[in-house]
């Protein structure tokens, strides 16, 4: 299972990708990673630059929902099965 950067809103491919071991069992690759080039770096930084003032003065609970939606959208339909 592939996981993608989420940058500016927006899923996005790394150049390359991570794979992410289960370290209790390191026969076992949970997934890839994507991971950023420089340029994808600097537009996720600037994207959390600009982001930050309004995210500053959003209650705890709304912040809290906002990280699960990304959450769910990242992990909750691709979770793996035991």
């Amino acid at each position: 299972m592939e996981k993608m950067n989420f940058i500016a809103g927006t899923w996005c491919a790394g150049t390359e990708w991570a794979a992410n071991i289960n370290p209790s069992d390191t026969d076992d690759v949970i997934g890839q990673y994507a991971r950023a080039d420089a340029a994808q770096t600097k537009d996720a930084i600037a994207a959390a630059k600009a982001a930050a003032p309004s995210w500053a003065v959003e209650t705890p609970q709304a912040r809290a929902e906002a990280l699960e939606a990304v959450g769910g959208r990242a992990f909750g339909s691709q979770r793996r099965a035991r």
